[in-house]
Formats: C-alpha cells, sequence, structure tokens
C-alpha cells in the first residue's frame, strides 16, 4: 500500500502542498508500506491547517499549522509527517 491523499473538493490550500505529500510515496516506499491516509483541512474562520494522518489499525495523529508562523509550507508539512509516522515505529519498539 502506499499514502493516501484525501484532499477536500473545495479548499484555500494551494495544490504544490499537496502534489509534495503524494511525492512522500515515492522519497520514502518504505514508510508507506501499509496502509496510510493524510489529509490536510484549512479552517475558513483562522489561519490553521489542519495536518492529520491515519493509520490502517486505525491510530491517529494530527498537528495544528499556522499561517502567520511560516508553518503552511510544503518542506514543514511534509516533515511533520514524517515525524507523525515515525511515532509509530517507537511505539512498536
Amino acid at each position: 500500500m502506499a499514502l493516501r491523499v484525501n484532499r477536500p473538493m473545495s479548499t484555500g490550500i494551494p495544490d504544490p502542498v499537496f502534489y509534495a505529500i503524494e511525492d512522500l510515496n515515492r522519497q520514502f516506499p518504505t514508510k508507506w508500506e501499509r496502509g496510510w491516509a493524510a489529509s490536510l483541512l484549512d479552517d475558513q474562520g483562522n489561519d490553521d491547517w489542519v495536518l492529520k494522518l491515519l493509520h490502517e489499525d486505525g491510530k491517529t495523529a494530527s498537528c495544528i499549522l499556522n499561517g502567520r508562523l511560516n508553518q503552511h509550507n510544503s518542506a514543514l508539512i511534509c516533515a511533520s509527517l514524517i515525524e507523525m509516522r515515525d511515532m509509530w515505529n517507537k511505539e512498536e519498539d
């Protein structure tokens, strides 16, 4: 399996951010061997984005990304997903 990216139908998040997340499959194929889903949602009421990672066993992790703190960039978002993914490795050890 691979990392599946759930993209909302209407969002203010730029397409290149979603492309960068999808590219994590190619960059780190061994990290996404089982069923994973990522979603990135914007909140129209404020400057936050919510990044979520779901594992096939039902575990979830999420973080808030704030635009005022310059957290709405592809590199930080992808690094956050990798960090959340690596939490599962630590828990399994």
